[in-house]
Parts: structure tokens; sequence; C-alpha cells
């Protein structure tokens, strides 16, 4: 055996090793990058459910059709019904991470998919009214629910 022989050889091996550490690379990171679209996925659903969905599920329906209707008649009920769209465009916002993949949409039924599947349900004299001035409004949020709840029929 020559040299150029053992070059190649040494050559080879060197590519086997470097392939593999690659692949190696690859596994890792997909891996981490799981790992933390659920641990991203989990802190950003404990922040909705602490800072918004808490107080969502606080009001009946019935008295969030009373925001809707009497909002333009007094004053405290206005404050009320802007307080409260401020709440769905955080679910709007949150529903953007959903919708674009960024958070984990299985993960998000898991932690809490029912109950927005019900608060979505329960907001919808409020986005409906939101509607007739922006049709576009709160569509990320439905298009989260309408996934939530395909997601629920194959369960």
């Amino acid at each position: 055996m020559n040299d150029n022989h053992i070059i190649a050889i040494a050559a080879v091996i060197s590519a086997v090793f470097a392939f593999a550490t690659l692949f190696n690379t690859i596994v890792i990171q997909r891996k981490t990058a799981a790992e933390n679209k659920k641990n991203n996925t989990i802190s950003a659903y404990n922040r909705l459910q602490d800072k918004v969905l808490d107080y969502m599920a606080k009001y009946p329906k019935e008295q969030v059709e009373i925001l809707v209707d009497d909002r333009d008649y007094e004053p405290e009920i206005k404050e009320a019904y802007d307080a409260y769209r401020t709440l769905i465009a955080r679910c709007e916002h949150f529903a953007v991470g959903v919708n674009t993949g960024v958070y984990d949409i299985d993960l998000v039924d898991d932690l809490g998919g029912k109950h927005l599947i019900y608060l979505y349900k329960k907001v919808l004299p409020v986005i409906d009214e939101a509607r007739a001035y922006d049709e576009d409004a709160y569509k990320e949020f439905e298009k989260m629910v309408t996934a939530l709840a395909k997601l629920r029929d194959l369960k």
C-alpha cells in the first residue's frame, strides 16, 4: 500500500466522522428546538391563563352580551367592554403564535383546548360586534379555535 492509498483511506475515514458529527449535531438541534417549542408553549399558555383567561372566565355569557348591548349608554359598561376587548386581543396575539407554529397546537390543546373553545364561543358577541367594523377582527383567534375543535374531533 502506497502513501496515496493511506491518504485516501484517511480522507474517507475523516469524511465519515465529519458526516456522523454533522448528523449528531442536526439531531441534537432538532431535539433542542422541539423542547424549546414545548417550553415556550407552556410558558405562553400559563401567562395567557394568568393574565387573560381567568378574567374572561369570570364573565357569564349574559354579562358579555350586556357589555355589547349597553356599552354606549353607561361609561362603566363602555370601560368594561374596552377592557374585555383587550383581553380578546391578547388571545388573538397568542393565536398568532399557535397559527404560525411558534407554539405547539397539540400541547395547547392538552393544556386547555376545551377551555379556549368555550371562551371563544362565550365572547362571540363581542367578536361579531367588532367584525361589524372590521371583518378581519380576531380571525387568528377564530382560526386557532377551529384548529383546536378539529383536533378534538380526532381524539
